[in-house]
């Protein structure tokens, strides 16, 4: 059998780098093991060309995190041009910090100052300490992700079975400080029951810490819930993850889209949310990494199992978004959905 390029070169990384990357999200194996095209040389718009030359429509993770104006942006290049060749780094400090806090605070009435991070993971780890020197208190309440620093893994061992099994199976408190363990508890998303007793048992937490939303639209006013019980319980509440900002009237252009850069080609999709899969000539389920299933849309709904149970799920989740986009949810609206699919059309 002959390698391609890409999985020649996963080949050699696996021998030098731990995992083979560094990021979880980009993994190829996170992905088509041995399928995908893992590495880029060559990006533009929406297009992505592999180490074999092979384009590639790009509606996966989009450089991981919405890319709205695309790859090399020909008016972004310029301007990073120009700043490159100027010079970008120096003992002294960029005005351009300014600007852009300025801006910021332009449009978001409600803050009053900025602070830059280099990373997601670094700006919670920063809103976490900002927040326990304000409430005097250590333990947080947590849901979803939150990056892989200390105070994130510092779940017990017996919440952190219940983390990998339910939401990131990922999650370990090992090379963690033992006395940190169970400074951080886990609550289930779309479950106002679940915050709430963990704060009824818990006087010692002082921050709520969570996700907007991942895979699930929040239901029954969920997020208007949890600030409830926060002003109740006098807690501090961080929303993490202000990503997509994909409504359900966007993902319908997405989609017709998507018909036609796949028309007269054949397109591997790989989807949480199964609206993208349901023109596919073949639909393989996957349950534990086994292939349970496979069929059209109509013939996976009509065997009422794995797929019809996760469409039911989804079309209800979709009726929740639709509601709320009517009536003007802008909490919803601002910080979008975090869908994991990609699809890869040569």
């Amino acid at each position: 059998m002959t390698l391609s390029k890409s999985e020649k070169m996963w080949s050699r990384a696996i021998r030098v780098i731990p995992g083979g990357n560094s990021m979880v999200s980009k993994n190829p194996n996170m992905f088509v093991p041995n399928k995908w095209p893992t590495y880029f040389t060559k990006a533009k718009g929406c297009y992505v060309w592999d180490l074999d030359k092979r384009k590639y429509t790009d509606i996966s993770l989009m450089g991981v995190g919405t890319n709205i104006l695309g790859y090399s942006n020909s008016k972004i290049d310029k301007k990073v041009l120009q700043i490159v060749k100027a010079g970008n780094i120096s003992s002294l400090n960029s005005y351009e910090d300014v600007l852009l806090a300025e801006k910021i605070l332009s449009f978001n009435a409600w803050a009053d100052k900025v602070l830059f991070a280099r990373t997601g993971a670094e700006a919670n780890s920063i809103s976490i300490r900002l927040s326990r020197i304000y409430t005097g208190k250590e333990k947080i309440a947590f849901c979803g992700y939150h990056g892989w620093h200390d105070w994130f893994l510092s779940a017990s061992k017996k919440n952190e079975k219940v983390i990998r099994k339910n939401m990131l199976p990922y999650y370990s408190s090992k090379g963690v400080p033992r006395k940190l363990l169970n400074s951080v508890i886990n609550f289930e998303y779309n479950n106002i029951s679940s915050l709430e007793k963990i704060l009824l048992k818990n006087k010692d937490i002082g921050t709520i810490k969570m996700e907007v939303i991942r895979n699930t639209a929040p239901k029954g006013n969920f997020l208007q819930n949890v600030r409830k019980l926060a002003n109740k319980f006098n807690k501090i509440l961080i929303f993490d993850e202000a990503t997509s900002a994909l409504d359900t009237h966007t993902e319908k252009e997405i989609q017709q889209a998507l018909a036609k850069v796949s028309a007269d080609c054949t397109t591997v999709i790989i989807a949480h949310r199964l609206s993208t899969v349901i023109n596919a000539d073949e639909i393989l389920v996957l349950n534990e990494g086994e292939i349970v299933e496979r069929g059209n849309h109509q013939d996976l709904l009509a065997l009422k199992n794995f797929y019809f149970r996760m469409w039911i799920k989804q079309q209800e989740a979709r009726k929740a978004l639709e509601t709320l986009d009517k009536s003007h949810e802008s909490i919803l609206l601002e910080n979008g959905l975090t869908t994991n699919h990609a699809v890869l059309s040569p």
